[in-house]
């Protein structure tokens, strides 16, 4: 039998500081439960999305699923437009550690860049 790493454990060795690391879990494992994945710990969830992420238009849709929620929190005032970076980066990680490739490019497209954030939130 074929011996693999655990996904949580590549995700974490990915983040050297103790703090990042923390929030970075804890925004991942939000991630998880929004999209209900089975399992009674974050590690169990991590191994079952990895399991799950095989197919790359599930995936994709599923994070669009996720940013589109956060993105319509932000319009709504209930968080900053300048934390949406903060609800992505965590599952990018997860995913670049585990060797699920995506189409970052097209997950962040609507995502404004920091530059612009200032701007909207201004605005507003």
């Amino acid at each position: 039998m074929e011996e693999f790493d655990d996904p949580l454990m590549l995700f974490q060795d990915a983040l050297p500081n103790r703090l990042t690391r923390d929030r970075y879990e804890h925004r991942l494992d939000l991630f998880f439960k929004f999209l209900e994945i089975d399992g009674d710990s974050p590690e169990i969830r991590a191994e079952n999305f990895t399991k799950k992420a095989v197919d790359p238009k599930w995936t994709t849709s599923v994070i669009l699923k996720y940013i589109r929620m956060h993105k319509e929190r932000a319009e709504k005032k209930e968080i900053s437009t300048a934390t949406l970076p903060n609800y992505y980066k965590p599952i990018k990680l997860f995913c670049e550690m585990n060797d699920v490739a995506l189409n970052w490019k097209k997950i962040t497209r609507g995502i404004p860049k920091a530059k612009n954030m200032l701007r909207i939130e201004f605005q507003h």
